[in-house]
Formats: structure tokens, sequence, C-alpha cells
């Protein structure tokens, strides 16, 4: 038996009768104006599977509660519950469920934490930290496979707040002012995330610290970066080189980025990077950016090149050997024409085989967001 109150936001309390429907085994009242459920709720409903509260009122009001109200240790004391959604405005209540070790038990969870506006996910067990303290210590259960920082601005590094977390597959970092890198080899590696999205980190420096270990991103497919004024690189030669599941870059104006990959010091010879899956290079609005990458990448599967608003890019990392392979495999360029005709090239057979392959693109101003998908090819 299930009750669906979700979306009702006429609704502001459970309907009379509800704690005597013994069969119960999902309860959903989320999007709700509900802000209390009464007192013995959970001891009443022994089947209960599936609890879902996001973005009702529950739990939003300071605890302890009275005696006639509902409070987080019944969900504690539940032991039938395999799917929990539940907003913690406030991090001591957040604290007190997690140190419980009730997660342990649940398939699938989604937790938002602190006032902050509910943000959507799409994995099975994911934490959103909300505009909250979180220097101080946080604990996440282990088996998160999704979290999101959004304005949490006393963290500077985010592997120190993920020693314990070991499954995690998307991580979003959102306006946190306050990171200066990502991954600390030594920390936490990261090596189950597949998906990274950082978006204005106004003080973010580099992804991955110096140090390197085999394990690092490993598992990296998709990493989107978005206004972060003073990262100068996305990645070390060093770490692309074993990123061989990486499928997607996409980077937008980041307006200190002179060089997508740095390989290393001055005396040392970068070597040539495979990037066997990537299917997706789209960079956009970023002034400085003059190279991709100072030596040659080759890439193993069809791959979309997009480029708009990088003036200052004049070569691209292809060889005459990758662009015949390129040439069989439907590489597509796309950018302005007033950028393709400053294109230096290696080799100029290079830019004959491409040529079949670009998709001018409009000029378009620099804005936050903007986007364009027009454009026509040139044979």
């Amino acid at each position: 038996m299930a009750l669906d109150l979700s979306c009702s936001r006429n609704i502001k309390e459970l309907p009379h009768g509800t704690e005597q429907l013994g069969n119960l085994r999902r309860l959903n009242i989320s999007n709700t104006m509900i802000t209390i459920l009464p007192s013995g709720l959970m001891s009443a409903l022994t089947l209960l599977e599936e609890l879902l509260t996001s973005n009702a009122l529950v739990f939003q009001i300071p605890q302890p509660p009275t005696s006639s109200e509902f409070s987080i240790d019944e969900i504690i004391s539940s032991s039938t519950l395999s799917s929990l959604e539940v907003d913690f405005w406030y991090f001591d209540l957040y604290d007190l469920y997690t140190k419980s070790g009730h997660w342990v038990q649940l398939d699938e969870f989604e937790f938002n934490v602190g006032p902050g506006e509910i943000q959507e996910v799409s994995e099975k067990r994911s934490v959103i930290f909300l505009g909250i303290s979180i220097a101080r210590g946080v604990m996440i259960p282990a088996n998160t496979t999704e979290l999101k920082f959004v304005d949490c601005h006393d963290v500077t590094e985010l592997t120190t707040c993920l020693l314990h977390v070991e499954k995690l597959k998307k991580c979003n970092v959102v306006c946190c002012y306050s990171v200066e890198n990502i991954v600390d080899p030594g920390k936490n590696e990261l090596s189950t995330v597949e998906t990274l999205v950082l978006r204005f980190l106004i003080n973010l420096q580099m992804i991955c610290k110096e140090v390197v270990t085999p394990s690092t991103l490993l598992s990296l497919k998709i990493i989107n970066v978005e206004c972060c004024p003073n990262l100068k690189n996305l990645f070390s030669g060093n770490l692309l080189l074993q990123l061989l599941n990486l499928e997607e870059i996409k980077v937008s104006h980041c307006n200190s980025m002179d060089e997508l990959v740095r390989w290393g010091g001055d005396n040392i010879q970068a070597a040539k990077i495979l990037l066997p899956k990537l299917q997706k290079l789209r960079l956009e609005f970023m002034p400085k950016l003059k190279e991709i990458y100072s030596e040659f990448m080759s890439i193993g599967s069809p791959c979309t090149v997009h480029v708009l608003s990088c003036d200052a890019l004049k070569r691209l990392p292809f060889d005459l050997d990758d662009a015949v392979g390129l040439h069989q495999q439907l590489l597509e360029i796309r950018g302005t024409k007033y950028w393709w005709d400053s294109l230096e090239w290696d080799e100029p057979a290079v830019k004959q085989i491409m040529q079949a392959y670009f998709l001018e693109l409009p000029m378009v101003s620099d804005q936050v967001g903007s986007s364009s998908t027009a454009g026509r090819r040139h044979m």
C-alpha cells in the first residue's frame, strides 16, 4: 500500500488515521506544506519501507520537538526503511542521524543538508550540503554515490571531507569560494568518481596536487569546469596520461587558463597523450588560452571539438597520423571562421584533412551559460 501526497501544496498535515494504515509501505509527502508528523508514526507503520519528505517542511524547525511531534529518533529506530529522503535544515539533525549508522540499511537515500535551494540528483544515494559550515568536520555515509557542495565557504580542500566515502560516482562543487584544490592523492584519490562538476570556485588553483598516484581520478569520464577565474591549467600531463576513461571535457569562463594540459617541468620532454574514449572537448570564453597541449594528443573514438571565444588558441594538438585516423571517424570541429583561419598547423596536410569537418559557429557575446549549436560545414 502507498500513500502519495507529493506536490499537494495545500496539504499541511497528514490525513487523520494515517498511523492506522498497518500495511503502508510507501509514504510520500514531498513538496507539501506538512510541517509535523505525529509522534509514534514509525512505530505504528511497521511495514513502511519508503519515507519521502524532500521539500516538505518536516525537520525545518529546531529539535527537540514537543512530546506530540515526530523526531529523527523515530527514523533511526525503524528497521524496515530501505528508502529515505529528508531535508535536514539544521546540521545537528543530520549529524545525529549519520552518526547513528541507520543509513547502512538503506538501499536509497537523498539528504539535503542546510536551508538552501533543493538540488536535482540522479544517483540513488546522494548527499547535498547547502550553505553550511563543513570545515568543523562532517560525516558522510560511506556508500554515498553522489555529492554536492553548494555555497559552503569554509572548506579549502575537498578530499578532506571525503576520507571515508568509498563509492562516490558524481561530485559537484558550486560557489564554494575557499576551495583551492579538489584532489589530494595523499588523502583521497577519488578513484571511483566518474563525473566531476566545478562551478564558480573563485580561489580554485588546481584540480589535483602535484603528486599523482596510479588511482587518482582513475574512473573519471566527465569533467565540467565553469567560472574558476584563478585556474590556469585543468590537468597535468602525468595525470591525463592515466585518464583513459575520459569521455567529455568542458571548460568555460576560466579567464586565467592559458594551457589546458601542462606537462611538467621545463626540462621534461612532454609525451604524446592517448585519450581512447574522448567524445567531446568543449572550450568556451577563455581569452588567455593559448594551448590545449604543447605536444600531441591521440583520440581513439569519434569526437567533437568545440571552441568558442578562445581567440588566443592558435594550435590544435593533432599530428598527421591522428588527422588521418580522425578523418576515418568523422571528427567534427566547431568554432568561428575567424578562429579557424587564425590556426597555425605543424603540417599543412592536417588542415586539409580537418577542413571537411569544420563547422562554423557564429560570433557570440561573452555571457555565462550562453551557447550556440547553429553552424555550417566548410568543404
